[in-house]
């Protein structure tokens, strides 16, 4: 879901689709932003880290690690972009090699 915000789109939910896995565990782990969602009824948790999760155990991950993604969601980004590093743009081109 997306709203308009200075004109450009803003999400109002975490993109898990922009999480990390790590397929070289034992099983297969994957880290995904915590979407801080409505607990329903009471007891029963937050409905949008419930989806999230069992999203990722039907395709596959056995440890779905929800972390506080916030600080980059907030920002337009999420956890992937957590671990963004300043590249060097290579002098050649690379896509003839």
């Amino acid at each position: 879901m997306i709203f308009m915000y200075d004109g450009g789109a803003r999400a109002y939910t975490i993109d898990h689709v922009n999480s990390l896995s790590d397929e070289g565990a034992t099983v297969g782990t994957v880290f995904t932003g915590d979407p801080f969602g409505p607990c329903v009824l009471p007891g029963a948790g937050d409905i949008l880290a419930q989806y999230a999760a069992f999203a990722f155990l039907w395709a596959g991950y056995q440890n779905i690690l929800l972390v506080d993604s916030r600080y980059y969601h907030n920002g337009y980004g999420d956890v992937r972009c957590g671990t963004n590093a300043k590249r060097a743009i290579p002098t050649y081109n690379w896509w003839e090699k």
